[in-house]
């Protein structure tokens, strides 16, 4: 088997987190879905592999942007020199949901050490969706097939979860569509049904994308039902 770190992608929603207390700081804290049953990366993640995972994602560190080494290659987050720079909280109550086969967990963020991202701390404070991608190790074993109209090269074994982050500018790949996101309140909701809000930001992206420009930008000023 190979040993590879592998990224997920999803979205952070903050118009709805709750402010709570830890050790005497104050945290805002919202649900997280983190990944699910699917091909990223050209690697089947099984869901009795991501349910095998869960009592190891408790207490994983939250940062801004994947660290990196000075050649640009990703590293661990779990390191205090990275935890002073990137470092903006945690997740805990991590679970698997097997209805839907999507791996949750709470997403704790640091209200101090958020000054320190003037990007993400005015976009926390409008109530706006955040991309966040979590990183994790695994074992990959070759095999070729297809699942959800997604071909994959590998099947991924044993996940070791190192750290959740907060993209800054960026894109995720494993996006609202795909099932993932924070918070997602709604545990009935299944993987093609979206709410006002994710309907809004999904719009709202493919507006900006087509009618923006250098000089301009566009937004969408709100949805209505047929």
């Amino acid at each position: 088997m190979k040993r590879l770190e592998q990224i997920f992608t999803g979205n952070v929603d903050t118009a709805t987190l709750k402010v709570k207390q830890l050790n005497g700081e104050t945290y805002l804290v919202g649900p997280v879905v983190m990944a699910k049953e699917i091909v990223m990366n050209k690697v089947l993640y099984r869901a009795k592999e991501l349910k095998a995972s869960v009592p190891h994602w408790n207490g994983r560190p939250v940062v801004v942007g994947h660290p990196k080494t000075e050649d640009g290659e990703f590293k661990t987050a779990n390191d205090p020199d990275v935890l002073e720079a990137q470092g903006i909280g945690m997740i805990f109550n991590t679970s698997f949901a097997t209805k839907t086969k999507k791996l949750k967990s709470e997403c704790w963020l640091n209200v101090n050490s958020l000054k320190k991202f003037e990007n993400v701390e005015k976009v926390v404070a409008n109530g706006e969706m955040l991309e966040v991608s979590t990183s994790l190790y695994l074992e990959a074993e070759e095999a070729v097939g297809t699942f959800n109209n997604r071909d994959y090269e590998f099947i991924g074994y044993n996940y070791k979860p190192d750290h959740l982050a907060i993209l800054d500018g960026e894109i995720g790949a494993c996006s609202v569509e795909d099932g993932a996101g924070f918070p997602r309140a709604n545990e009935e909701l299944t993987d093609n049904e979206l709410s006002s809000y994710e309907k809004m930001h999904i719009l709202g992206q493919a507006v900006r994308k087509k009618f923006s420009t250098s000089d301009s930008g566009a937004y969408l000023a709100d949805v209505y039902d047929a």
